[in-house]
């Protein structure tokens, strides 16, 4: 679910990678994408296994993504929230769990109480050494000292990717 944009490789890729999954499995993948105007009310999700809600925010129809999401959460269905879905995941969950009813994503509504703070620089596209800390959780989980990918979270020292 999000707004299809060609130009976002991630939604080119997306459906390639489903795809791609599901033949590996040997399972048949049979899925809609949505668009956030799409979806007023959860009656529009009714049927779905699954709800990803993919990169590509300011969504056309912020409602129509925290409706998914909510929805989601609250029927107990497989979630995948990534980039965008899943910083609209931790508003939706910061309005309807936490109580935050003015809880708000910076790119879209500055006044409210921000729950998403704009990032000092962009970090899409951006690779670096990411050094995991030993013991930590992550380092454990990912059994690794070192990783290499794109950086995506704001992380500890991140001001050097700013420059």
């Amino acid at each position: 679910m999000g707004d299809y944009n060609p130009d976002i490789v991630a939604h080119q890729a997306i459906p390639l990678a489903i795809d791609d999954a599901a033949a590996v499995l040997e399972l048949m993948a049979d899925y809609d994408w949505l668009t956030t105007p799409d979806i007023n009310s959860d009656e529009d999700l009714v049927g779905y296994d699954a709800i990803w809600v993919v990169p590509g925010s300011p969504y056309k129809n912020t409602e129509g993504a925290l409706i998914a999401i909510r929805y989601a959460r609250e029927n107990s269905i497989p979630f995948l929230g990534t980039c965008g879905g899943f910083q609209h995941a931790i508003l939706e969950y910061a309005r309807n769990v936490l109580g935050w009813r003015d809880a708000a994503h910076a790119e879209t509504d500055a006044s409210g109480r921000m729950v998403i703070a704009p990032l000092s620089c962009s970090l899409v596209e951006k690779t670096d050494d990411i050094e995991l800390r030993a013991n930590t959780l992550v380092a454990k989980s990912l059994r690794a000292g070192r990783y290499l990918r794109r950086v995506s979270l704001q992380l500890r020292g991140i001001r050097r990717f700013c420059r």
